[in-house]
């Protein structure tokens, strides 16, 4: 594990990812607070400036370009933090990854999203919240195909494009 994340709390953990710039503890609804959200980076969402950020958009990008035929250009994953946020305080989720993929399938699939909680809890293992995913700071350790937390988001992604073409069959 990289030693300078092996040993954070929970908070240097989320402040090492990054802070929204919006920050509020008035409750807002989960649509709303998303909008607000992505109205709100500290970054460029195709661009984030925080190592955890970056590695996290590069691996996304990596196996979305070894997994569809025709590839997908880096400003089609955005990496957003709402760590501080309303999403973060009352959603519980601690920031999201979208990929914009060109698909004459649906709409739908066009824009996919997967939120995340960030833990460094190794009792926490499941998503109790609007989190689809919960990652930890191992998940974020350099490997040749970029992060493993990279390679969750995309499952997340392929498993949501599966169930709509399944579901899509049967309609």
């Amino acid at each position: 594990m990289d030693p300078r994340y092996a040993y954070l709390s929970g908070r240097e953990f989320e402040v090492a990812f990054g802070i929204c710039r919006w920050q509020s503890d008035d409750y807002m609804g989960y649509d709303l607070a998303m909008d607000r959200v992505r109205e709100s980076q500290p970054w460029l969402p195709s661009s984030p400036t925080t190592e955890l950020a970056k590695r996290l958009h590069k691996s996304v990008w990596l196996q979305l370009n070894r997994r569809f035929r025709g590839g997908v250009g880096e400003n089609a994953v955005g990496v957003y933090t709402a760590i501080g946020s309303p999403l973060d305080l009352f959603h519980k989720a601690d920031g999201f990854v979208v990929a914009r993929l060109v698909t004459d399938e649906s709409a739908w699939l066009r824009e996919l999203v997967v939120t995340f909680d960030l833990t460094t809890n190794p009792s926490k293992i499941q998503c109790h919240n609007t989190a689809n995913l919960i990652l930890r700071p191992c998940h974020f350790e350099s490997q040749p195909f970029g992060c493993y937390a990279g390679l969750m988001v995309v499952d997340k992604f392929l498993e949501r494009i599966t169930r709509y073409r399944l579901a899509s069959r049967h309609i």
